[in-house]
């Protein structure tokens, strides 16, 4: 799991604190994406409806709290529906009337007019934007490699392969070994390939401590530039 470990460590705190937004956005009665307001900006029904409880959240986003402004609105059918909105500040008051905005086809979807379902907040939208859900595709593409690397080691074909150079990289923490190598395949063709060994790990310290210089090598028979060097703890037997 250690294989581009700096990848998915980016991507598991990239999806820990997506999440841990998401449980915020939703203790507020916020929506995490703003789809739910273009739909309303495109074909939102409009009624009067009236302001049913004003009250004060922990929310803090600058120097101003947040409101939460609940109300009660009968849809186009005459049916009754409540829901909220978040605002900074209000001239809202228990008992008042207010404009409300929902789709025909789903009232629960509503809004106060003027406000917005998702929290307006510019530097949340960046960080979720540029941060979390790149970080979250990178999670993705490393959890892809380890899957295909496991694939790799259970399915793959095994040879020896030819150290061509090794150097070690102590100011990477954990310390990490890059191996150069060239091997065959079974028929023969010859390959160059590298990667990243853990230094304190079995293989690193057969490698660099015991200069072993022909290690066994896992490759894709299909793609033989997929490959991984191997020692003899990489395997368990039950």
């Amino acid at each position: 799991m250690h294989r581009r470990w700096i990848v998915g460590l980016f991507g598991g705190l990239s999806l820990s604190t997506l999440l841990l937004i998401s449980a915020l956005y939703l203790s507020y009665g916020s929506d995490l994406t703003s789809f739910a307001d273009e739909a309303l900006d495109r074909e939102a029904a409009s009624v009067t409806g009236t302001i049913s409880r004003v009250e004060e959240t922990s929310l803090m986003i600058g120097d101003q709290g947040w409101l939460r402004v609940h109300f009660e609105f009968m849809d186009l059918e005459g049916s009754s529906h409540s829901g909220h909105s978040l605002l900074r500040a209000t001239d809202y008051a228990v008992g008042g009337r207010c404009r409300v905005e929902f789709l025909a086809f789903d009232p629960e979807t509503n809004r106060l007019a003027g406000a917005s379902r998702q929290i307006q907040a510019p530097i949340l939208d960046m960080v979720m934007g540029w941060l979390l859900l790149p970080g979250i595709l990178l999670f993705l593409v490393w959890l892809q490699g380890l899957v295909g690397l496991r694939s790799l080691l259970r399915d793959g074909k095994s040879t020896t392969a030819s150290i061509t150079n090794l150097r070690a990289y102590a100011w990477i923490n954990p310390a990490q070994l890059r191996v150069d190598f060239e091997f065959r395949d079974h028929a023969g063709v010859a390959y160059a390939a590298w990667h990243w060994v853990a230094k304190k790990g079995a293989l690193g310290r057969a490698l660099f401590d015991e200069g072993l210089k022909h290690p066994e090598v896992i490759f894709d028979e299909q793609n033989p530039k997929m490959c991984r060097l191997v020692g003899p703890t990489s395997f368990k037997t039950t």
